[in-house]
């Protein structure tokens, strides 16, 4: 990967974190922020960038295996510290649940996910990596969440992915949250895996999420019951340079019954 250019801090940055220098980092990220970079920003064109720069290097054996779990636990570290100064929207009374799926022990993407969502005024339960799927189950139950995100690194977790969404459909139903999938293995093959998996959408990048997450939990207008909507017309929301896609969003029906929209965010497109 490219490290964005456009950020005169990307490149001593990376050099910090690769020689593992936590001081060095923390200065880099902290002078950003002081000068007005939001947490979100600082995750997508600074720490992002540099993992996937160190990644590469440890797959083209120039970079250790200890090298690579160094910048990741330095990574991590600073986005706490970045968490800590930034200020978080209202509460917003909606509820997500985060989890890697089983075998995926990769999870600073998700975390930063995680952070998305929080600032944005959500209650957030973030499970970390390697959940087992009977224990992703209880705690939607216990937690009652209104969007689940699952993330998934390699094409072999694929089948993981896939049984805790039966589980989840076999025992909750129509009740189900919908469920938003991403991770690498889902950037290699396609948006198109969430039909085969049984999944509701994807996404890329965490503002992106977010965005359809908000569609996914949007308020219906006074005196209209809204629900999910499971077989609607396929539509997109764009964010920046990031799409979320899904089948279906939320379908409103207005109060009296005539008439429904499909809401995508604070869009609504009118159906007759």
């Amino acid at each position: 990967m490219v490290l964005d250019q456009s950020w005169p801090e990307a490149v001593p940055f990376h050099d910090a974190l690769l020689a593992g220098k936590q001081r060095d980092a923390s200065a880099v990220m902290n002078g950003c922020m002081d000068r007005g970079a939001t947490l979100i920003e600082v995750e997508r064109h600074l720490l992002q960038p540099a993992l996937y720069r160190i990644g590469e290097g440890w797959h083209a054996n120039v970079v250790s295996v200890a090298q690579e779990h160094l910048a990741t636990a330095i990574v991590q570290s600073l986005m706490a510290v970045g968490l800590s100064r930034s200020t978080p929207a209202a509460d917003n009374d909606r509820r997500v649940l985060l989890a890697c799926v089983a075998g995926n022990h990769h999870s600073v993407g998700l975390q930063m996910v995680a952070d998305a969502f929080h600032l944005s005024g959500w209650h957030v339960q973030f499970l970390g990596a390697n959940v087992p799927e009977r224990a992703l189950l209880q705690q939607v139950l216990d937690f009652k969440p209104d969007l689940v995100g699952l993330s998934v690194t390699m094409e072999s977790q694929l089948p993981a992915l896939k049984r805790v969404l039966a589980l989840l459909t076999e025992r909750l139903g129509d009740a189900r949250p919908p469920v938003m999938i991403g991770g690498m293995a889902i950037n290699t093959v396609g948006a198109a895996v969430r039909r085969q998996v049984g999944a509701d959408a994807t996404a890329v990048g965490a503002s992106a999420v977010v965005g359809a997450a908000t569609a996914f939990t949007a308020t219906a207008p006074d005196g209209a019951t809204i629900q999910f909507a499971a077989s609607v017309q396929a539509a997109s929301l764009k964010a920046g340079d990031v799409t979320a896609e899904a089948d279906a969003l939320l379908m409103v029906r207005p109060a009296g019954g005539e008439g429904h929209g499909i809401v995508l965010g604070a869009r609504s497109l009118q159906c007759g």
